[in-house]
């Protein structure tokens, strides 16, 4: 890929609204999971030979519709759907309630051609000022970033706020002064190790039971 198309592919189609793909719920206001605001975040939409100009800035609500919603498909993307869903049926929520009940997000804004192609720096830039955008508009409750990857730079930016059965839990504060407490798992199409849900869905409880107590003042406790 040449550098004027990458450039190209970074930059938001709304400067007013700072992100090229809209994540899915945007304008859901109702949507909770144990009550909580929840953005999950993952990496990337994928090219694998597809041209830049197809994808559209309703890209991951479409894919979630499709597939998220639609978890007996037997389409290859469903597995990356129910293993999420899996992961996050902690309040008696399952399969496709889940995706009702949370917004995700892909961080970066530059579809990758597969999910081996490493991001630019250009691309870790944008999608930081694109997530901070996204912050000021969502407000959510928590983020759960489910890409070591992403995690990794992500939190370079944060303050760290205490600790979960997910381990370190940073503050996403962003240009609104916001302190939002996010924490990570693995990418769902890890394979060393493999991903399982069933290793992760306690732990995501633990995180969403301190957002709840912190948000009542009880964090800690």
């Amino acid at each position: 890929m040449k550098i004027g198309e990458i450039d190209e592919m970074c930059e938001p189609k709304s400067a007013a609204e700072g992100w090229r793909f809209d994540p899915w719920n945007l304008n859901a206001s109702d949507a909770r999971l144990n009550g909580i605001r929840l953005l999950v975040v993952a990496e990337s939409h994928y090219r694998e030979g597809r041209p830049l100009d197809d994808f559209r800035r309703g890209e991951t609500q479409e894919i979630v519709a499709a597939h998220g919603l639609h978890l007996g498909s037997t389409a290859s993307r469903s597995s990356l759907f129910r293993k999420i869903a899996s992961t996050l049926a902690v309040d008696g929520t399952s399969g496709s309630d889940v995706w009702r009940s949370i917004y995700f997000y892909n961080y970066f804004q530059r579809p990758m051609e597969t999910p081996t192609e490493r991001p630019t720096t250009l691309d870790y830039e944008v999608a930081a000022s694109a997530f901070d955008a996204l912050l000021r508009h969502l407000i959510p409750d928590a983020i759960l970033i489910m890409s070591a990857r992403v995690w990794r730079d992500m939190k370079n930016e944060c303050v760290f706020s205490g600790e979960c059965a997910l381990g370190e839990i940073f503050d996403f504060t962003g240009s609104a002064g916001l302190r939002v407490p996010g924490a990570h798992t693995h990418h769902p199409s890890a394979r060393r190790p493999r991903f399982d849900p069933s290793q992760w869905r306690d732990r995501v409880a633990d995180f969403l039971a301190y957002v709840a107590r912190r948000r009542t003042g009880q964090a800690g406790h």
